[in-house]
Formats: structure tokens, C-alpha cells, sequence
């Protein structure tokens, strides 16, 4: 027991103090704690996971139900195999888990006491399980039940590692366990995130006969819930008793160092837009890992179209089985070229003695980088032209086109964005060398990503793609500007200003995305949710742009009447437009969101007082001011400013607020002032919520 405290100890220590940069302050020893990206994190897998299984729960026949939550068992299970397998196994390079360090290799320590609070540096897997669990079902035996599959997957997965290390030589287990980084993460999240797409399928139900439908009985019923208990805990003790005998064997806890002979490379091969390919070769899976990705959006491609084949009555709406495909896809390039970027900045930090003296220039680095990036980023999405070989309608073959040309340059811009993070974040750019893991800077790219990938129609595509270019470009723009060459150690301007003001919004976006998962998971009403959603996120917004531009030129609130009327005018004007905008939309028969009834209130109140400010303060006050100064044609700053600021709305209101950006933007620019900036957008809002509440 004292083992475990000290071990447990440790790990709370490591998740505290393990921290990241603050990239937003430049001065020395400021860190923020990755505890709360941590516990981010833990919100968003829980909430996830509780809307998934509130949706199996909405099924409509008890043999769907059953389906459903077999599919949730079967990822929440394989879930916590991988991931816990994955964070014992041999690694070329990088930080270890903190019960892995060699330090502790040295110490008497029980190997129970590491699989003890091995359970609790697991906490993603129990808070997933139990989420979705009591989605489907909420009664105590679904936490004891969701309890006993994660800690049956935690230490099965702990156990077979252990196992694989004592049979198999360690560059075989790296291997292997590259290829789980890659594609079992990927194929179990995807069989839990789908599991109410699958419980509909009645084939789908062949995959989870058995043991898996077995839990879920006993799941929804509480039908055999004794033996399953049972099983699973005998699991557990045969897993440890695996463990155990592992131990009193002995397996190598050293990480690898290649010591097999490279492969003569061809000289044309080695140059600064080739070397990484040479050098993924050498490391464990390096080549395979790309090709698995591609195989799994080949995978989900082939059962598209096997579906349109076969099935005579499909029970899914087609265009919604073209989105998931091009959502696997999206996210397939997304994971391929953050882990390649992640390994490639990596490997710069571990041979700049190396690189130092030669005199290669940061530029040509990081767009060798982008060019092996993009390339895979392309290929992880090319099984998207299987589709074209659906019996479809003309309507829909247009549509796969315009999707899959779409996700591809979208996954193009990814790999760019990609590449310039992870030079920043963790690579040469970086003076903190390695640090591994999620950085709030992976927002900006996922959130468009995804835009592009879920958009409903074609013209709804255009705002994420230009969002994820201008993301790519000043990306680039902040890495080629942190460092001269790659041996420079003074502290040069870390991030072009707008790059600075780009980490707030994507704290901003978040704060939304957290919150808006949080609420759902409770009973209020939509209305409700939906204000407490927009009210912690735009007060996020609003701190972090009071607090976190220290260094930027003070906001200027006072103006003259003359402009304060201007405002009053250039509102009316754009309230104007959104009131003709939703007046069209409804003639053409399209839906524009409002706010529900039950929270129109709450709505109200915080659109003419907390919304107007905080977007005002930070659009305005400080990343027009940003772009303003970087640009040479200043003409371009209101309309970039205004698209940045109509992006973050929702797409089919993007009209209305580019117009609103324009309007604010010129009035900032001509005043210098936020106040005339602050009426324009008080009277939209009132306009607005008078004539459509």
C-alpha cells in the first residue's frame, strides 16, 4: 500500500506539472498546467460517450437496444486493451508514461503496486465505460458492469503486453504496437462512436454474437448480469496471475535504439524533402502506419458500396453513408499526419547537433515535412473514389464529388497546419523540446476539418476550407519566424501576433465544444443548454482577451458621437440584411436556426450584453488590429477581419455576420475605437430578436 501511494503520488505530480507552454505569455517560467487540458479531455469523453448511449437507448425495438450495446461493449473493451497495451510496449523514442521511467526500473517496486494505479492513469477508459454505460441504462449495475469491462480491458492489456515482451524480440513488439497506435484505436472508437448506426444494421449483429450480446443483456435487463460479473472478474485475476508470472520471468523495459543495418539509400533520396522518408523506414511500422489508415477508409468504402449493392431496402439515407466515409477519411489523414508531424519534430530535436552546423534553413525543413505530409494526407483519402461505383442517382455521384475533392484539399491544408504545429510545439521551434500530447493549437485544425467533412451542402464547405488555408498560412508564417536556424538559442519573437490571437479563439472553440457535451447530458431544455453553452464560452473568450494580451496596444473605448452614430447606423444596416437574409431563406424553403423558446430569455439577455462585448473586445479590439498590422494591403484587413468573425457562427448565418464583421470592422478602423463597434452590434442584436425573437 505505501508503494501504491508513492506510485499514485507520482503519477497526480506528473499529471499537474507535466504542463505547456504558455505561448501566450513570453515570459520566462509561465506554464499552464496540462492538468486542465487533462480534465478537458475527461468532460469530453464522458459527455461523448453519454450521447452515444442515450442514443442506442432511443432505438426503436429491443433487438436494435441489444445491438447497440453490444457495439458499445466491444469498443469501450477494445479501447481499454489498446490503450493500455499501447503505453507498455518498447518505443524508439519520446516521453514515457511516468510509471515506465527507468527511475522506478531501479527501485524494489512490486509490479501489482504499478498495475494498481496503472487503473487510475487509465481514467479516460473507466470515465468512457461508464458514460456510455449509463447512457443506455442508468441503474447501478451499469457502473459495476462498465467498471469490471475496463478494468478486464486495463489489465488484459497490461497483461498482454507483458506476456508479448517475454516471447516476442522487442523491434517485432514495436512493430506491432505502432500498428495498434494507428489502426486499433481507430477501428474500436469508430465500433463505439457508430454503435447506434450499427445496432439498426441486423448484419452488423453477426459481429457481436455471443459474449458481446451477452453484456448488453445483461446490460439492459440485468439477464445474466451474475455470470457476467463473474467472467469478468475472473478475467481480471487471470490477467494479474499473467502478469505476475511476466514478472517473475523478466522482459526488457529498455526503450530501442535501431541497431540493425540500414538500407543503402540512394543519393538523389537524401535531401532535406526526402530524409524523412528515409528515416521513417528505419523506425518501428514507420512505412505501414500511413497504409493502414488508407486500408481502413478502404474498408469503410468497400461496405458503402457493398450496402448499395445488396441491400434492396437500405435502412440508412445514402448521403448520410457518404458522410461517414468522408468523416473516416478526415479523421484517418487527421491522426496520420499529427502523429508523423509529432515524430518528425521529434526526431529534429534529437539530431539538431547534427543538423547545426549544416546550413539548412528552417524554410526548406519544414517544407520537406509538408510535402511527405501532404502526400499521405492524399492517400488516406483516395478510397473515397470507390464510392463512384455506387448504383446511385446522378445527384448523389455529384455529391460524392464535391465531398471527396473537398476533404481531400482539406486534409492537403491539415497536413500544412500540421507540419508548422508540431515544428512549434514540439520540434526545433519549440525551446522546451518534447512534450507529447494534445496543445490547444489542434483545435484550429480539427474544428474545420470536421466542418468540411459533416457540411450539409456544397456552398457550406467554402467558409471551413478558407478558415483551414488562413490557419495553414499563419501556422507556417509563426513557425519560419520563431527561429533563424536551427541552432539558435536566443528567444526571438515565439508566434507572429496573429498566431497569438489564434490560440484565444481556439480556447474559445473549446470551451464551446466542452461545454455544449456537458450540458447535454443533463435535463434541461434545449434553450437552456444552449445559453449556458454560449454564456461559458464567450466568457472564456472575454477573459482570455482581457488577460492574455499583455503585450498588445491597449483597447481604446471612447470615440467621438459622430462615430457612436455611425454605429448606431452601420447595426441598423446589417440588422437590415440579416432580417431580409431570413426572410429569403424562408421563401426558399430554407431552415435558419433560432433560438428554442424555453431559453429565449437567457438568449436574449446575453446576445445585447455578454456576446457584444466579448466578441467586440477580442474580433476587433485585438486580432483585426493583429491582421492590420501584418498585412501591406490594409484594405484586406476588414475582410479578413469580418470572415474570421462570421466563421465561428453558424454556416447558414454566415451572410449576416460577414456583413456585421464588415460593418464593425470599417467603424474600428476608421474610430479606433471598440464603443462604435459595441453599438453597431447591440442594435443587429436587438433587430433581430425583435422581428424573430
Amino acid at each position: 500500500m505505501s508503494q501504491v501511494g508513492a506510485l499514485l503520488s507520482l503519477l497526480l505530480r506528473h499529471w499537474s506539472r507535466a504542463s505547456l507552454p504558455n505561448r501566450l505569455k513570453r515570459s520566462v517560467g509561465r506554464r499552464a498546467s496540462a492538468g486542465l487540458f487533462r480534465l478537458a479531455y475527461v468532460v469530453l469523453m464522458s459527455a461523448s460517450g453519454y450521447g452515444v448511449g442515450r442514443t442506442v437507448a432511443s432505438l426503436a425495438t429491443d433487438e436494435q437496444r441489444v445491438r447497440g450495446a453490444a457495439w458499445i461493449v466491444v469498443g469501450a473493451l477494445g479501447l481499454a486493451v489498446v490503450w493500455s497495451g499501447m503505453s507498455r510496449g518498447p518505443v524508439l523514442r519520446g516521453e514515457p508514461s511516468p510509471l515506465e521511467t527507468p527511475l522506478l526500473d531501479a527501485l524494489p517496486l512490486r509490479e501489482t503496486a504499478r498495475i494498481a494505479v496503472g487503473l487510475v492513469e487509465r481514467l479516460f477508459v473507466f470515465t468512457l465505460a461508464v458514460s456510455s454505460f449509463m447512457g443506455v441504462v442508468a441503474a447501478p449495475r451499469t457502473v459495476l458492469l462498465a467498471l469490471l469491462v475496463a478494468a478486464a480491458g486495463v489489465i488484459g492489456g497490461e497483461a498482454g503486453m507483458r506476456v508479448t515482451r517475454v516471447l516476442v524480440p522487442p523491434m517485432t513488439v514495436a512493430r506491432v504496437r505502432s500498428y495498434l497506435l494507428v489502426g486499433g484505436q481507430v477501428v474500436f472508437l469508430m465500433a463505439l462512436v457508430q454503435a447506434p448506426s450499427l445496432g439498426r444494421s441486423p448484419k452488423s449483429g453477426v459481429l457481436v454474437a455471443g459474449w458481446p450480446s451477452a453484456l448488453a443483456r445483461a446490460l439492459l435487463e440485468g439477464e445474466g448480469l451474475f455470470v457476467a460479473a463473474a467472467g469478468l472478474a475472473l478475467f481480471v485475476v487471470a490477467g494479474v496471475a499473467a502478469v505476475a508470472v511476466a514478472e517473475r520471468i523478466g522482459y526488457d523495459r529498455v526503450d530501442l535504439v535501431p541497431t540493425g543495418r540500414p538500407r543503402r539509400t540512394k543519393r538523389e533520396a537524401l535531401v532535406i524533402d526526402r530524409i524523412d522518408e528515409v528515416l521513417r523506414r528505419r523506425e518501428p511500422g514507420g512505412r505501414w502506419g500511413t497504409v493502414l489508415m488508407a486500408g481502413y477508409t478502404a474498408a469503410v468504402t468497400t461496405g458503402v458500396l457493398a450496402y448499395a449493392w445488396t441491400s434492396k431496402t437500405p435502412s440508412f439515407e445514402p448521403s448520410s453513408m457518404v458522410r461517414l466515409a468522408c468523416g473516416v477519411a478526415a479523421f484517418g489523414s487527421f491522426v496520420v499526419v499529427s502523429a508523423r508531424a509529432t515524430r518528425m519534430a521529434a526526431r529534429d530535436v534529437a539530431a539538431r547537433p547534427l543538423l547545426a552546423p549544416l546550413p539548412i534553413e528552417p524554410r526548406a525543413l519544414l517544407a520537406g515535412k509538408v510535402t511527405r505530409l501532404r502526400a499521405d494526407a492524399i492517400f488516406v483519402c483516395a478510397p473515397l473514389l470507390v464510392l463512384f461505383a455506387t448504383p446511385w442517382s446522378v445527384a448523389l455521384h455529384v455529391e460524392i464529388a464535391w465531398r471527396t475533392i473537398a476533404v481531400t484539399i482539406a486534409a492537403a491544408l491539415a497536413a500544412k497546419a500540421a507540419a508548422a504545429i508540431a515544428f512549434l510545439t514540439v520540434g526545433a521551434g519549440s525551446k522546451k523540446g518534447p512534450l507529447g500530447g494534445f496543445v490547444v493549437e489542434t483545435v484550429l485544425v480539427l474544428v474545420p476539418l470536421f466542418g468540411v467533412a459533416s457540411a450539409t451542402e456544397v456552398w457550406v464547405v467554402v467558409v471551413p476550407l478558407v478558415a483551414l488555408g488562413f490557419v495553414a498560412r499563419e501556422a507556417g508564417r509563426s513557425a519560419l519566424g520563431c527561429v533563424r536556424w536551427i541552432d539558435d538559442a536566443g528567444d526571438f519573437e515565439r508566434e507572429t501576433p496573429i498566431w497569438r490571437a489564434l490560440l484565444v479563439l481556439a480556447a474559445f472553440q473549446s470551451t464551446a465544444n466542452i461545454a455544449e457535451r456537458l450540458v447535454d447530458m443533463s435535463e434541461l431544455g434545449p434553450g437552456i443548454r444552449l445559453a449556458i453553452g454560449t454564456a461559458a464560452s464567450t466568457g472564456v473568450l472575454l477573459v482570455m482577451t482581457l488577460t492574455a494580451r499583455s503585450d498588445a496596444p491597449l483597447i481604446v473605448f471612447s470615440a467621438r458621437s459622430r462615430a457612436i452614430a455611425l454605429g448606431l447606423a452601420g447595426g441598423a444596416l446589417a440588422g437590415g440584411v440579416a432580417i431580409l437574409h431570413r426572410l429569403l431563406a424562408a421563401r426558399a424553403g430554407l431552415a435558419l436556426p433560432i433560438a428554442p423558446a424555453d431559453g429565449r430569455v437567457a438568449a436574449a439577455a446575453l446576445g445585447v450584453t455578454l456576446v457584444p462585448i466579448a466578441e467586440e473586445l477580442f474580433f476587433r479590439g485585438w486580432l483585426l488590429s493583429c491582421i492590420e498590422a501584418e498585412l501591406d494591403r490594409k484594405w484586406l484587413a476588414p475582410l479578413l477581419g469580418a470572415f474570421a468573425f462570421a466563421a465561428v457562427h453558424p454556416a447558414p448565418l454566415f451572410v449576416p455576420y460577414l456583413v456585421l464583421g464588415l460593418v464593425t470592422s470599417v467603424l474600428f478602423l476608421r474610430a479606433r475605437a471598440v464603443l462604435p463597434c459595441l453599438a453597431a452590434h447591440l442594435v443587429y442584436a436587438v433587430l433581430t430578436l425583435v422581428r424573430f425573437g
